[in-house]
């Protein structure tokens, strides 16, 4: 089940599912289009919608065996400053609940820690998390970065240069003790929404 890349010399290479082709990315679907013969790759590329791969720098010289065996659910987190509050209209989260002693558990949702309705108990503040979810295209083929809540996976695009440049800070600022090659190329591929 998914969407596949069928190669000329036979080989196939799974790009998503049900148009969420996050295991490839947009520049790999254009430039691997003139291999596709089975066409859903053209397919792909003309729905709007799609959730396309992050473009990520260590990926930039992976081939279709590469692609194939990626992991399409794979994100990469950082943390926000709390001034940087997430504007992504958040999701109340499942939490599974067991009575002490036996007996059947329940599910209760609750709201997302960085909710406007929810109330933290205690000493600790939930930390600002970001995952970087992926990309969309619109139909002038501009990219878009999809972020998504930490807590409670609501998706989410950036809708100005401010916070780009601030989402921009915090990522180079989460990630430079690690690899600050990686961290400040991946910070430039970020991208805010281009019809706003």
């Amino acid at each position: 089940m998914g969407d596949y890349l069928h190669l000329r010399d036979g080989t196939q290479a799974k790009i998503g599912t049900a148009g969420d082709d996050r295991y490839m990315r947009h520049d790999e679907a254009l430039r691997l289009l003139a291999l596709d013969v089975g066409g859903e790759l053209r397919g792909n590329l003309s729905y709007v919608g799609a959730l396309w791969r992050f473009p990520y720098p260590h990926e930039d010289a992976d081939g279709p065996p590469e692609i194939a065996k990626r992991d399409m659910f794979h994100t990469v987190s950082f943390v926000l400053p709390l001034r940087d509050l997430l504007h992504a209209g958040h999701k109340s989260i499942c939490v599974p609940l067991y009575a002490e002693g036996g007996g059947f558990g329940i599910n209760r949702l609750i709201p997302c820690p960085l909710s406007a309705e929810d109330v933290v108990y205690g000493a600790n503040i939930p930390s600002n998390v970001v995952n970087i979810y992926g990309e969309r295209y619109d139909a002038g083929d501009r990219a878009r970065t999809i972020f998504r809540c930490g807590y409670c996976g609501q998706p989410f695009p950036l809708t100005s240069e401010e916070e780009l440049a601030a989402y921009r800070e915090a990522f180079r600022a989460f990630w430079h003790r690690e690899d600050s090659d990686w961290a400040e190329k991946t910070a430039e591929r970020l991208r805010a929404n281009p019809g706003r």
